[in-house]
């Protein structure tokens, strides 16, 4: 992919998911009725699912705008380096969410299930800063070993210059260890694709069998709870493809760089950003929170529209326009 389309493409994307992030962040600020109706852990993995793709979308606007600027090199590496890293911290959040919507619909029938639902809050911290501590490392030492290995790995043909400080048998063994890094997190992240499948296809199932007794004994189907976790579910199986697709990506980069491939980052950039974008998306679609402030904000807007409209033609415009609708 030609730098120029990348650029073209992934920025007015990024902008527009900043956005929608922003918007979320004014939602749980400043909540309808007072108070925010979502229950602990939920609430926080909404807030770092928020923060870890606002930060991607900021960082890769960066980096992409200091790709077109006259910046140095070890500066556009470190927003590079960095937009990886919120990438592989959204990852757990979104894994995590889906968890939770799990728990809440299907029943727990296991014994480590029960023991999950029970002791859930405390689980998800621990993983999620487990997580946020090891993707810090993973990208403090991705950054420094960057002054062991040439600019020709990424397409230049020069040479980078060696840090201050770091002989050559320190650097061969950072690098060795980044490689074990490598290993494991890409065993991290084929462990969460395939929790986050089982995961989604779980509470899929459930829902499936649940409806079908439901119709089978004649009940209603058109209950409100029933059509939440219908459309939290829905939401889910989204969230599990664009999983799919974001760990694809993943897979791609740390394959290329634990054998020391070229790869084209500017395909990889457009697959973060187009994931980013469609979750920040299903995110609003999946909580009601942000879905019933859209729409007081429509009413508002609208409201004031027919306000002005009265104002300026009278109210028989006004009227004419109700009877279309």
């Amino acid at each position: 992919m030609e730098f120029v389309v990348c650029v073209a493409v992934n920025i007015p994307c990024a902008a527009l998911g900043l956005v929608i992030n922003l918007f979320y962040i004014f939602c749980l600020i400043f909540p309808l009725g007072q108070t925010i109706n979502i229950k602990q852990p939920l609430s926080t993995l909404l807030v770092l699912m928020i923060f870890c793709t606002s930060l991607f979308q900021v960082s890769l606007i960066l980096h992409l705008s200091l790709g077109i600027s006259v910046a140095s090199w070890n500066f556009k590496h470190a927003a590079q380096v960095f937009m990886f890293y919120a990438v592989r911290v959204s990852i757990p959040t979104t894994l995590w969410l889906n968890i939770c919507y799990c728990i809440q619909i299907v029943p727990s029938r296991m014994t480590f299930f029960t023991w999950l639902k029970r002791n859930i809050r405390i689980v998800v911290y621990l993983f999620v800063i487990f997580t946020k501590i090891y993707f810090l490392v993973y990208f403090i030492l991705e950054y420094i070993s960057v002054y062991g290995l040439t600019l020709d790995t990424f397409g230049v043909n020069s040479t980078a210059e060696y840090s201050e400080g770091i002989d050559g048998a320190s650097r061969i063994q950072l690098n060795q260890f980044l490689d074990v890094l490598d290993a494991v997190t890409m065993a991290l992240v084929f462990m969460a694709l395939t929790a986050m499948l089982g995961v989604t296809s779980t509470t899929v199932c459930y829902l499936y069998q649940h409806i079908k007794k439901m119709t089978a004994s004649g009940t209603s189907i058109h209950s409100q709870v029933l059509r939440n976790q219908v459309r939290v579910t829905i939401t889910g199986v989204v969230q599990g493809l664009l999983y799919l697709l974001c760990s694809m990506g993943m897979f791609l980069d740390l394959y290329c760089t634990y054998h020391k491939y070229k790869c084209d980052w500017n395909v990889l950039w457009t697959i973060f950003c187009v994931y980013s974008l469609a979750a920040t998306l299903n995110l609003g679609v999946g909580q009601s929170q942000f879905r019933q402030r859209i729409a007081q904000l429509w009413r508002k807007a609208s409201s004031e529209y027919d306000s002005r409209l009265m104002a300026s033609t009278g109210p028989g415009i006004l009227l004419a326009r109700q009877m279309n609708h």
